[in-house]
């Protein structure tokens, strides 16, 4: 069967592309004692940062991350920081989309703690003192400082679910024992706003690249 999208064939002369089936029949022909092995040392990164590290395929992550945050200016301040801290696109879009549905004016108060997190990341004032407001409300410098941010976390914590309730509930909570529920829903939401990003991203850009491996290594940024 051969692919197209627009009326302009991709090339593929099979389901998925000789490539791509040679992978697919290496996985399944994965004996039971091999599976665990496999299991464990699939590599975690985001293939989004594999296809935009090239002058196309940065256009068209751009493009496909536009159309999600409904602004160029949002979707290049979050992809560019991502890739500059080595934080899963996908997860950086996740966080935003989480935070402030990519308001970069969004503002909640705290009155328990008497603080305020503003903008794409919201940043908590009492976290960031010396962040100004001229500077909280512009994409760029709030995705440096949030995706910066959780990449210390990410490198401390040990694993993506404990420093994403870090950056939710702060370190001292997660330190002693005491991250609270909402908390626990919060990290499922990025989750699964993650994982759907991807397969959206695999569906409408990842395939077109060509040589990213399986659709499955796609999805869960297994190479």
């Amino acid at each position: 069967m051969t692919c197209s999208q627009g009326g302009k064939s991709l090339g593929w002369d099979h389901d998925f592309g000789p490539a791509i089936d040679a992978q697919l029949m290496k996985v399944a022909s994965l004996g039971p004692e091999d599976i665990p092995a496999y299991l464990a040392n699939l590599d975690r990164s985001d293939p989004i940062a594999e296809v935009a590290a090239n002058p196309q395929g940065r256009e068209e992550t751009l493009a496909f991350f536009t159309s999600i945050t409904g602004s160029e200016d949002i979707a290049k301040a979050i992809l560019d920081n991502a890739l500059h801290y080595g934080v899963s696109p996908a997860l950086a879009f996740a966080l935003a989309d989480e935070e402030s549905r990519f308001d970069i004016h969004a503002q909640n108060a705290n009155p328990a703690s008497g603080s305020i997190d503003r903008g794409l990341f919201q940043l908590n004032s009492k976290a960031f003192p010396k962040v100004k407001l001229s500077e909280v409300w512009d994409p760029d410098t709030n995705a440096r400082y949030g995706i910066s941010h959780l990449a210390w976390f990410l490198e401390n914590a040990g694993n993506e679910v404990t420093a994403l309730a870090m950056y939710n509930a702060g370190r001292y909570s997660v330190d002693r024992g005491a991250t609270p529920r909402k908390t626990l829903d919060y990290i499922s939401r990025i989750q699964g706003r993650r994982d759907n990003i991807l397969s959206l991203f695999t569906a409408k850009v990842g395939l077109r690249a060509g040589n990213l491996g399986t659709p499955l290594a796609l999805a869960t940024g297994a190479h």
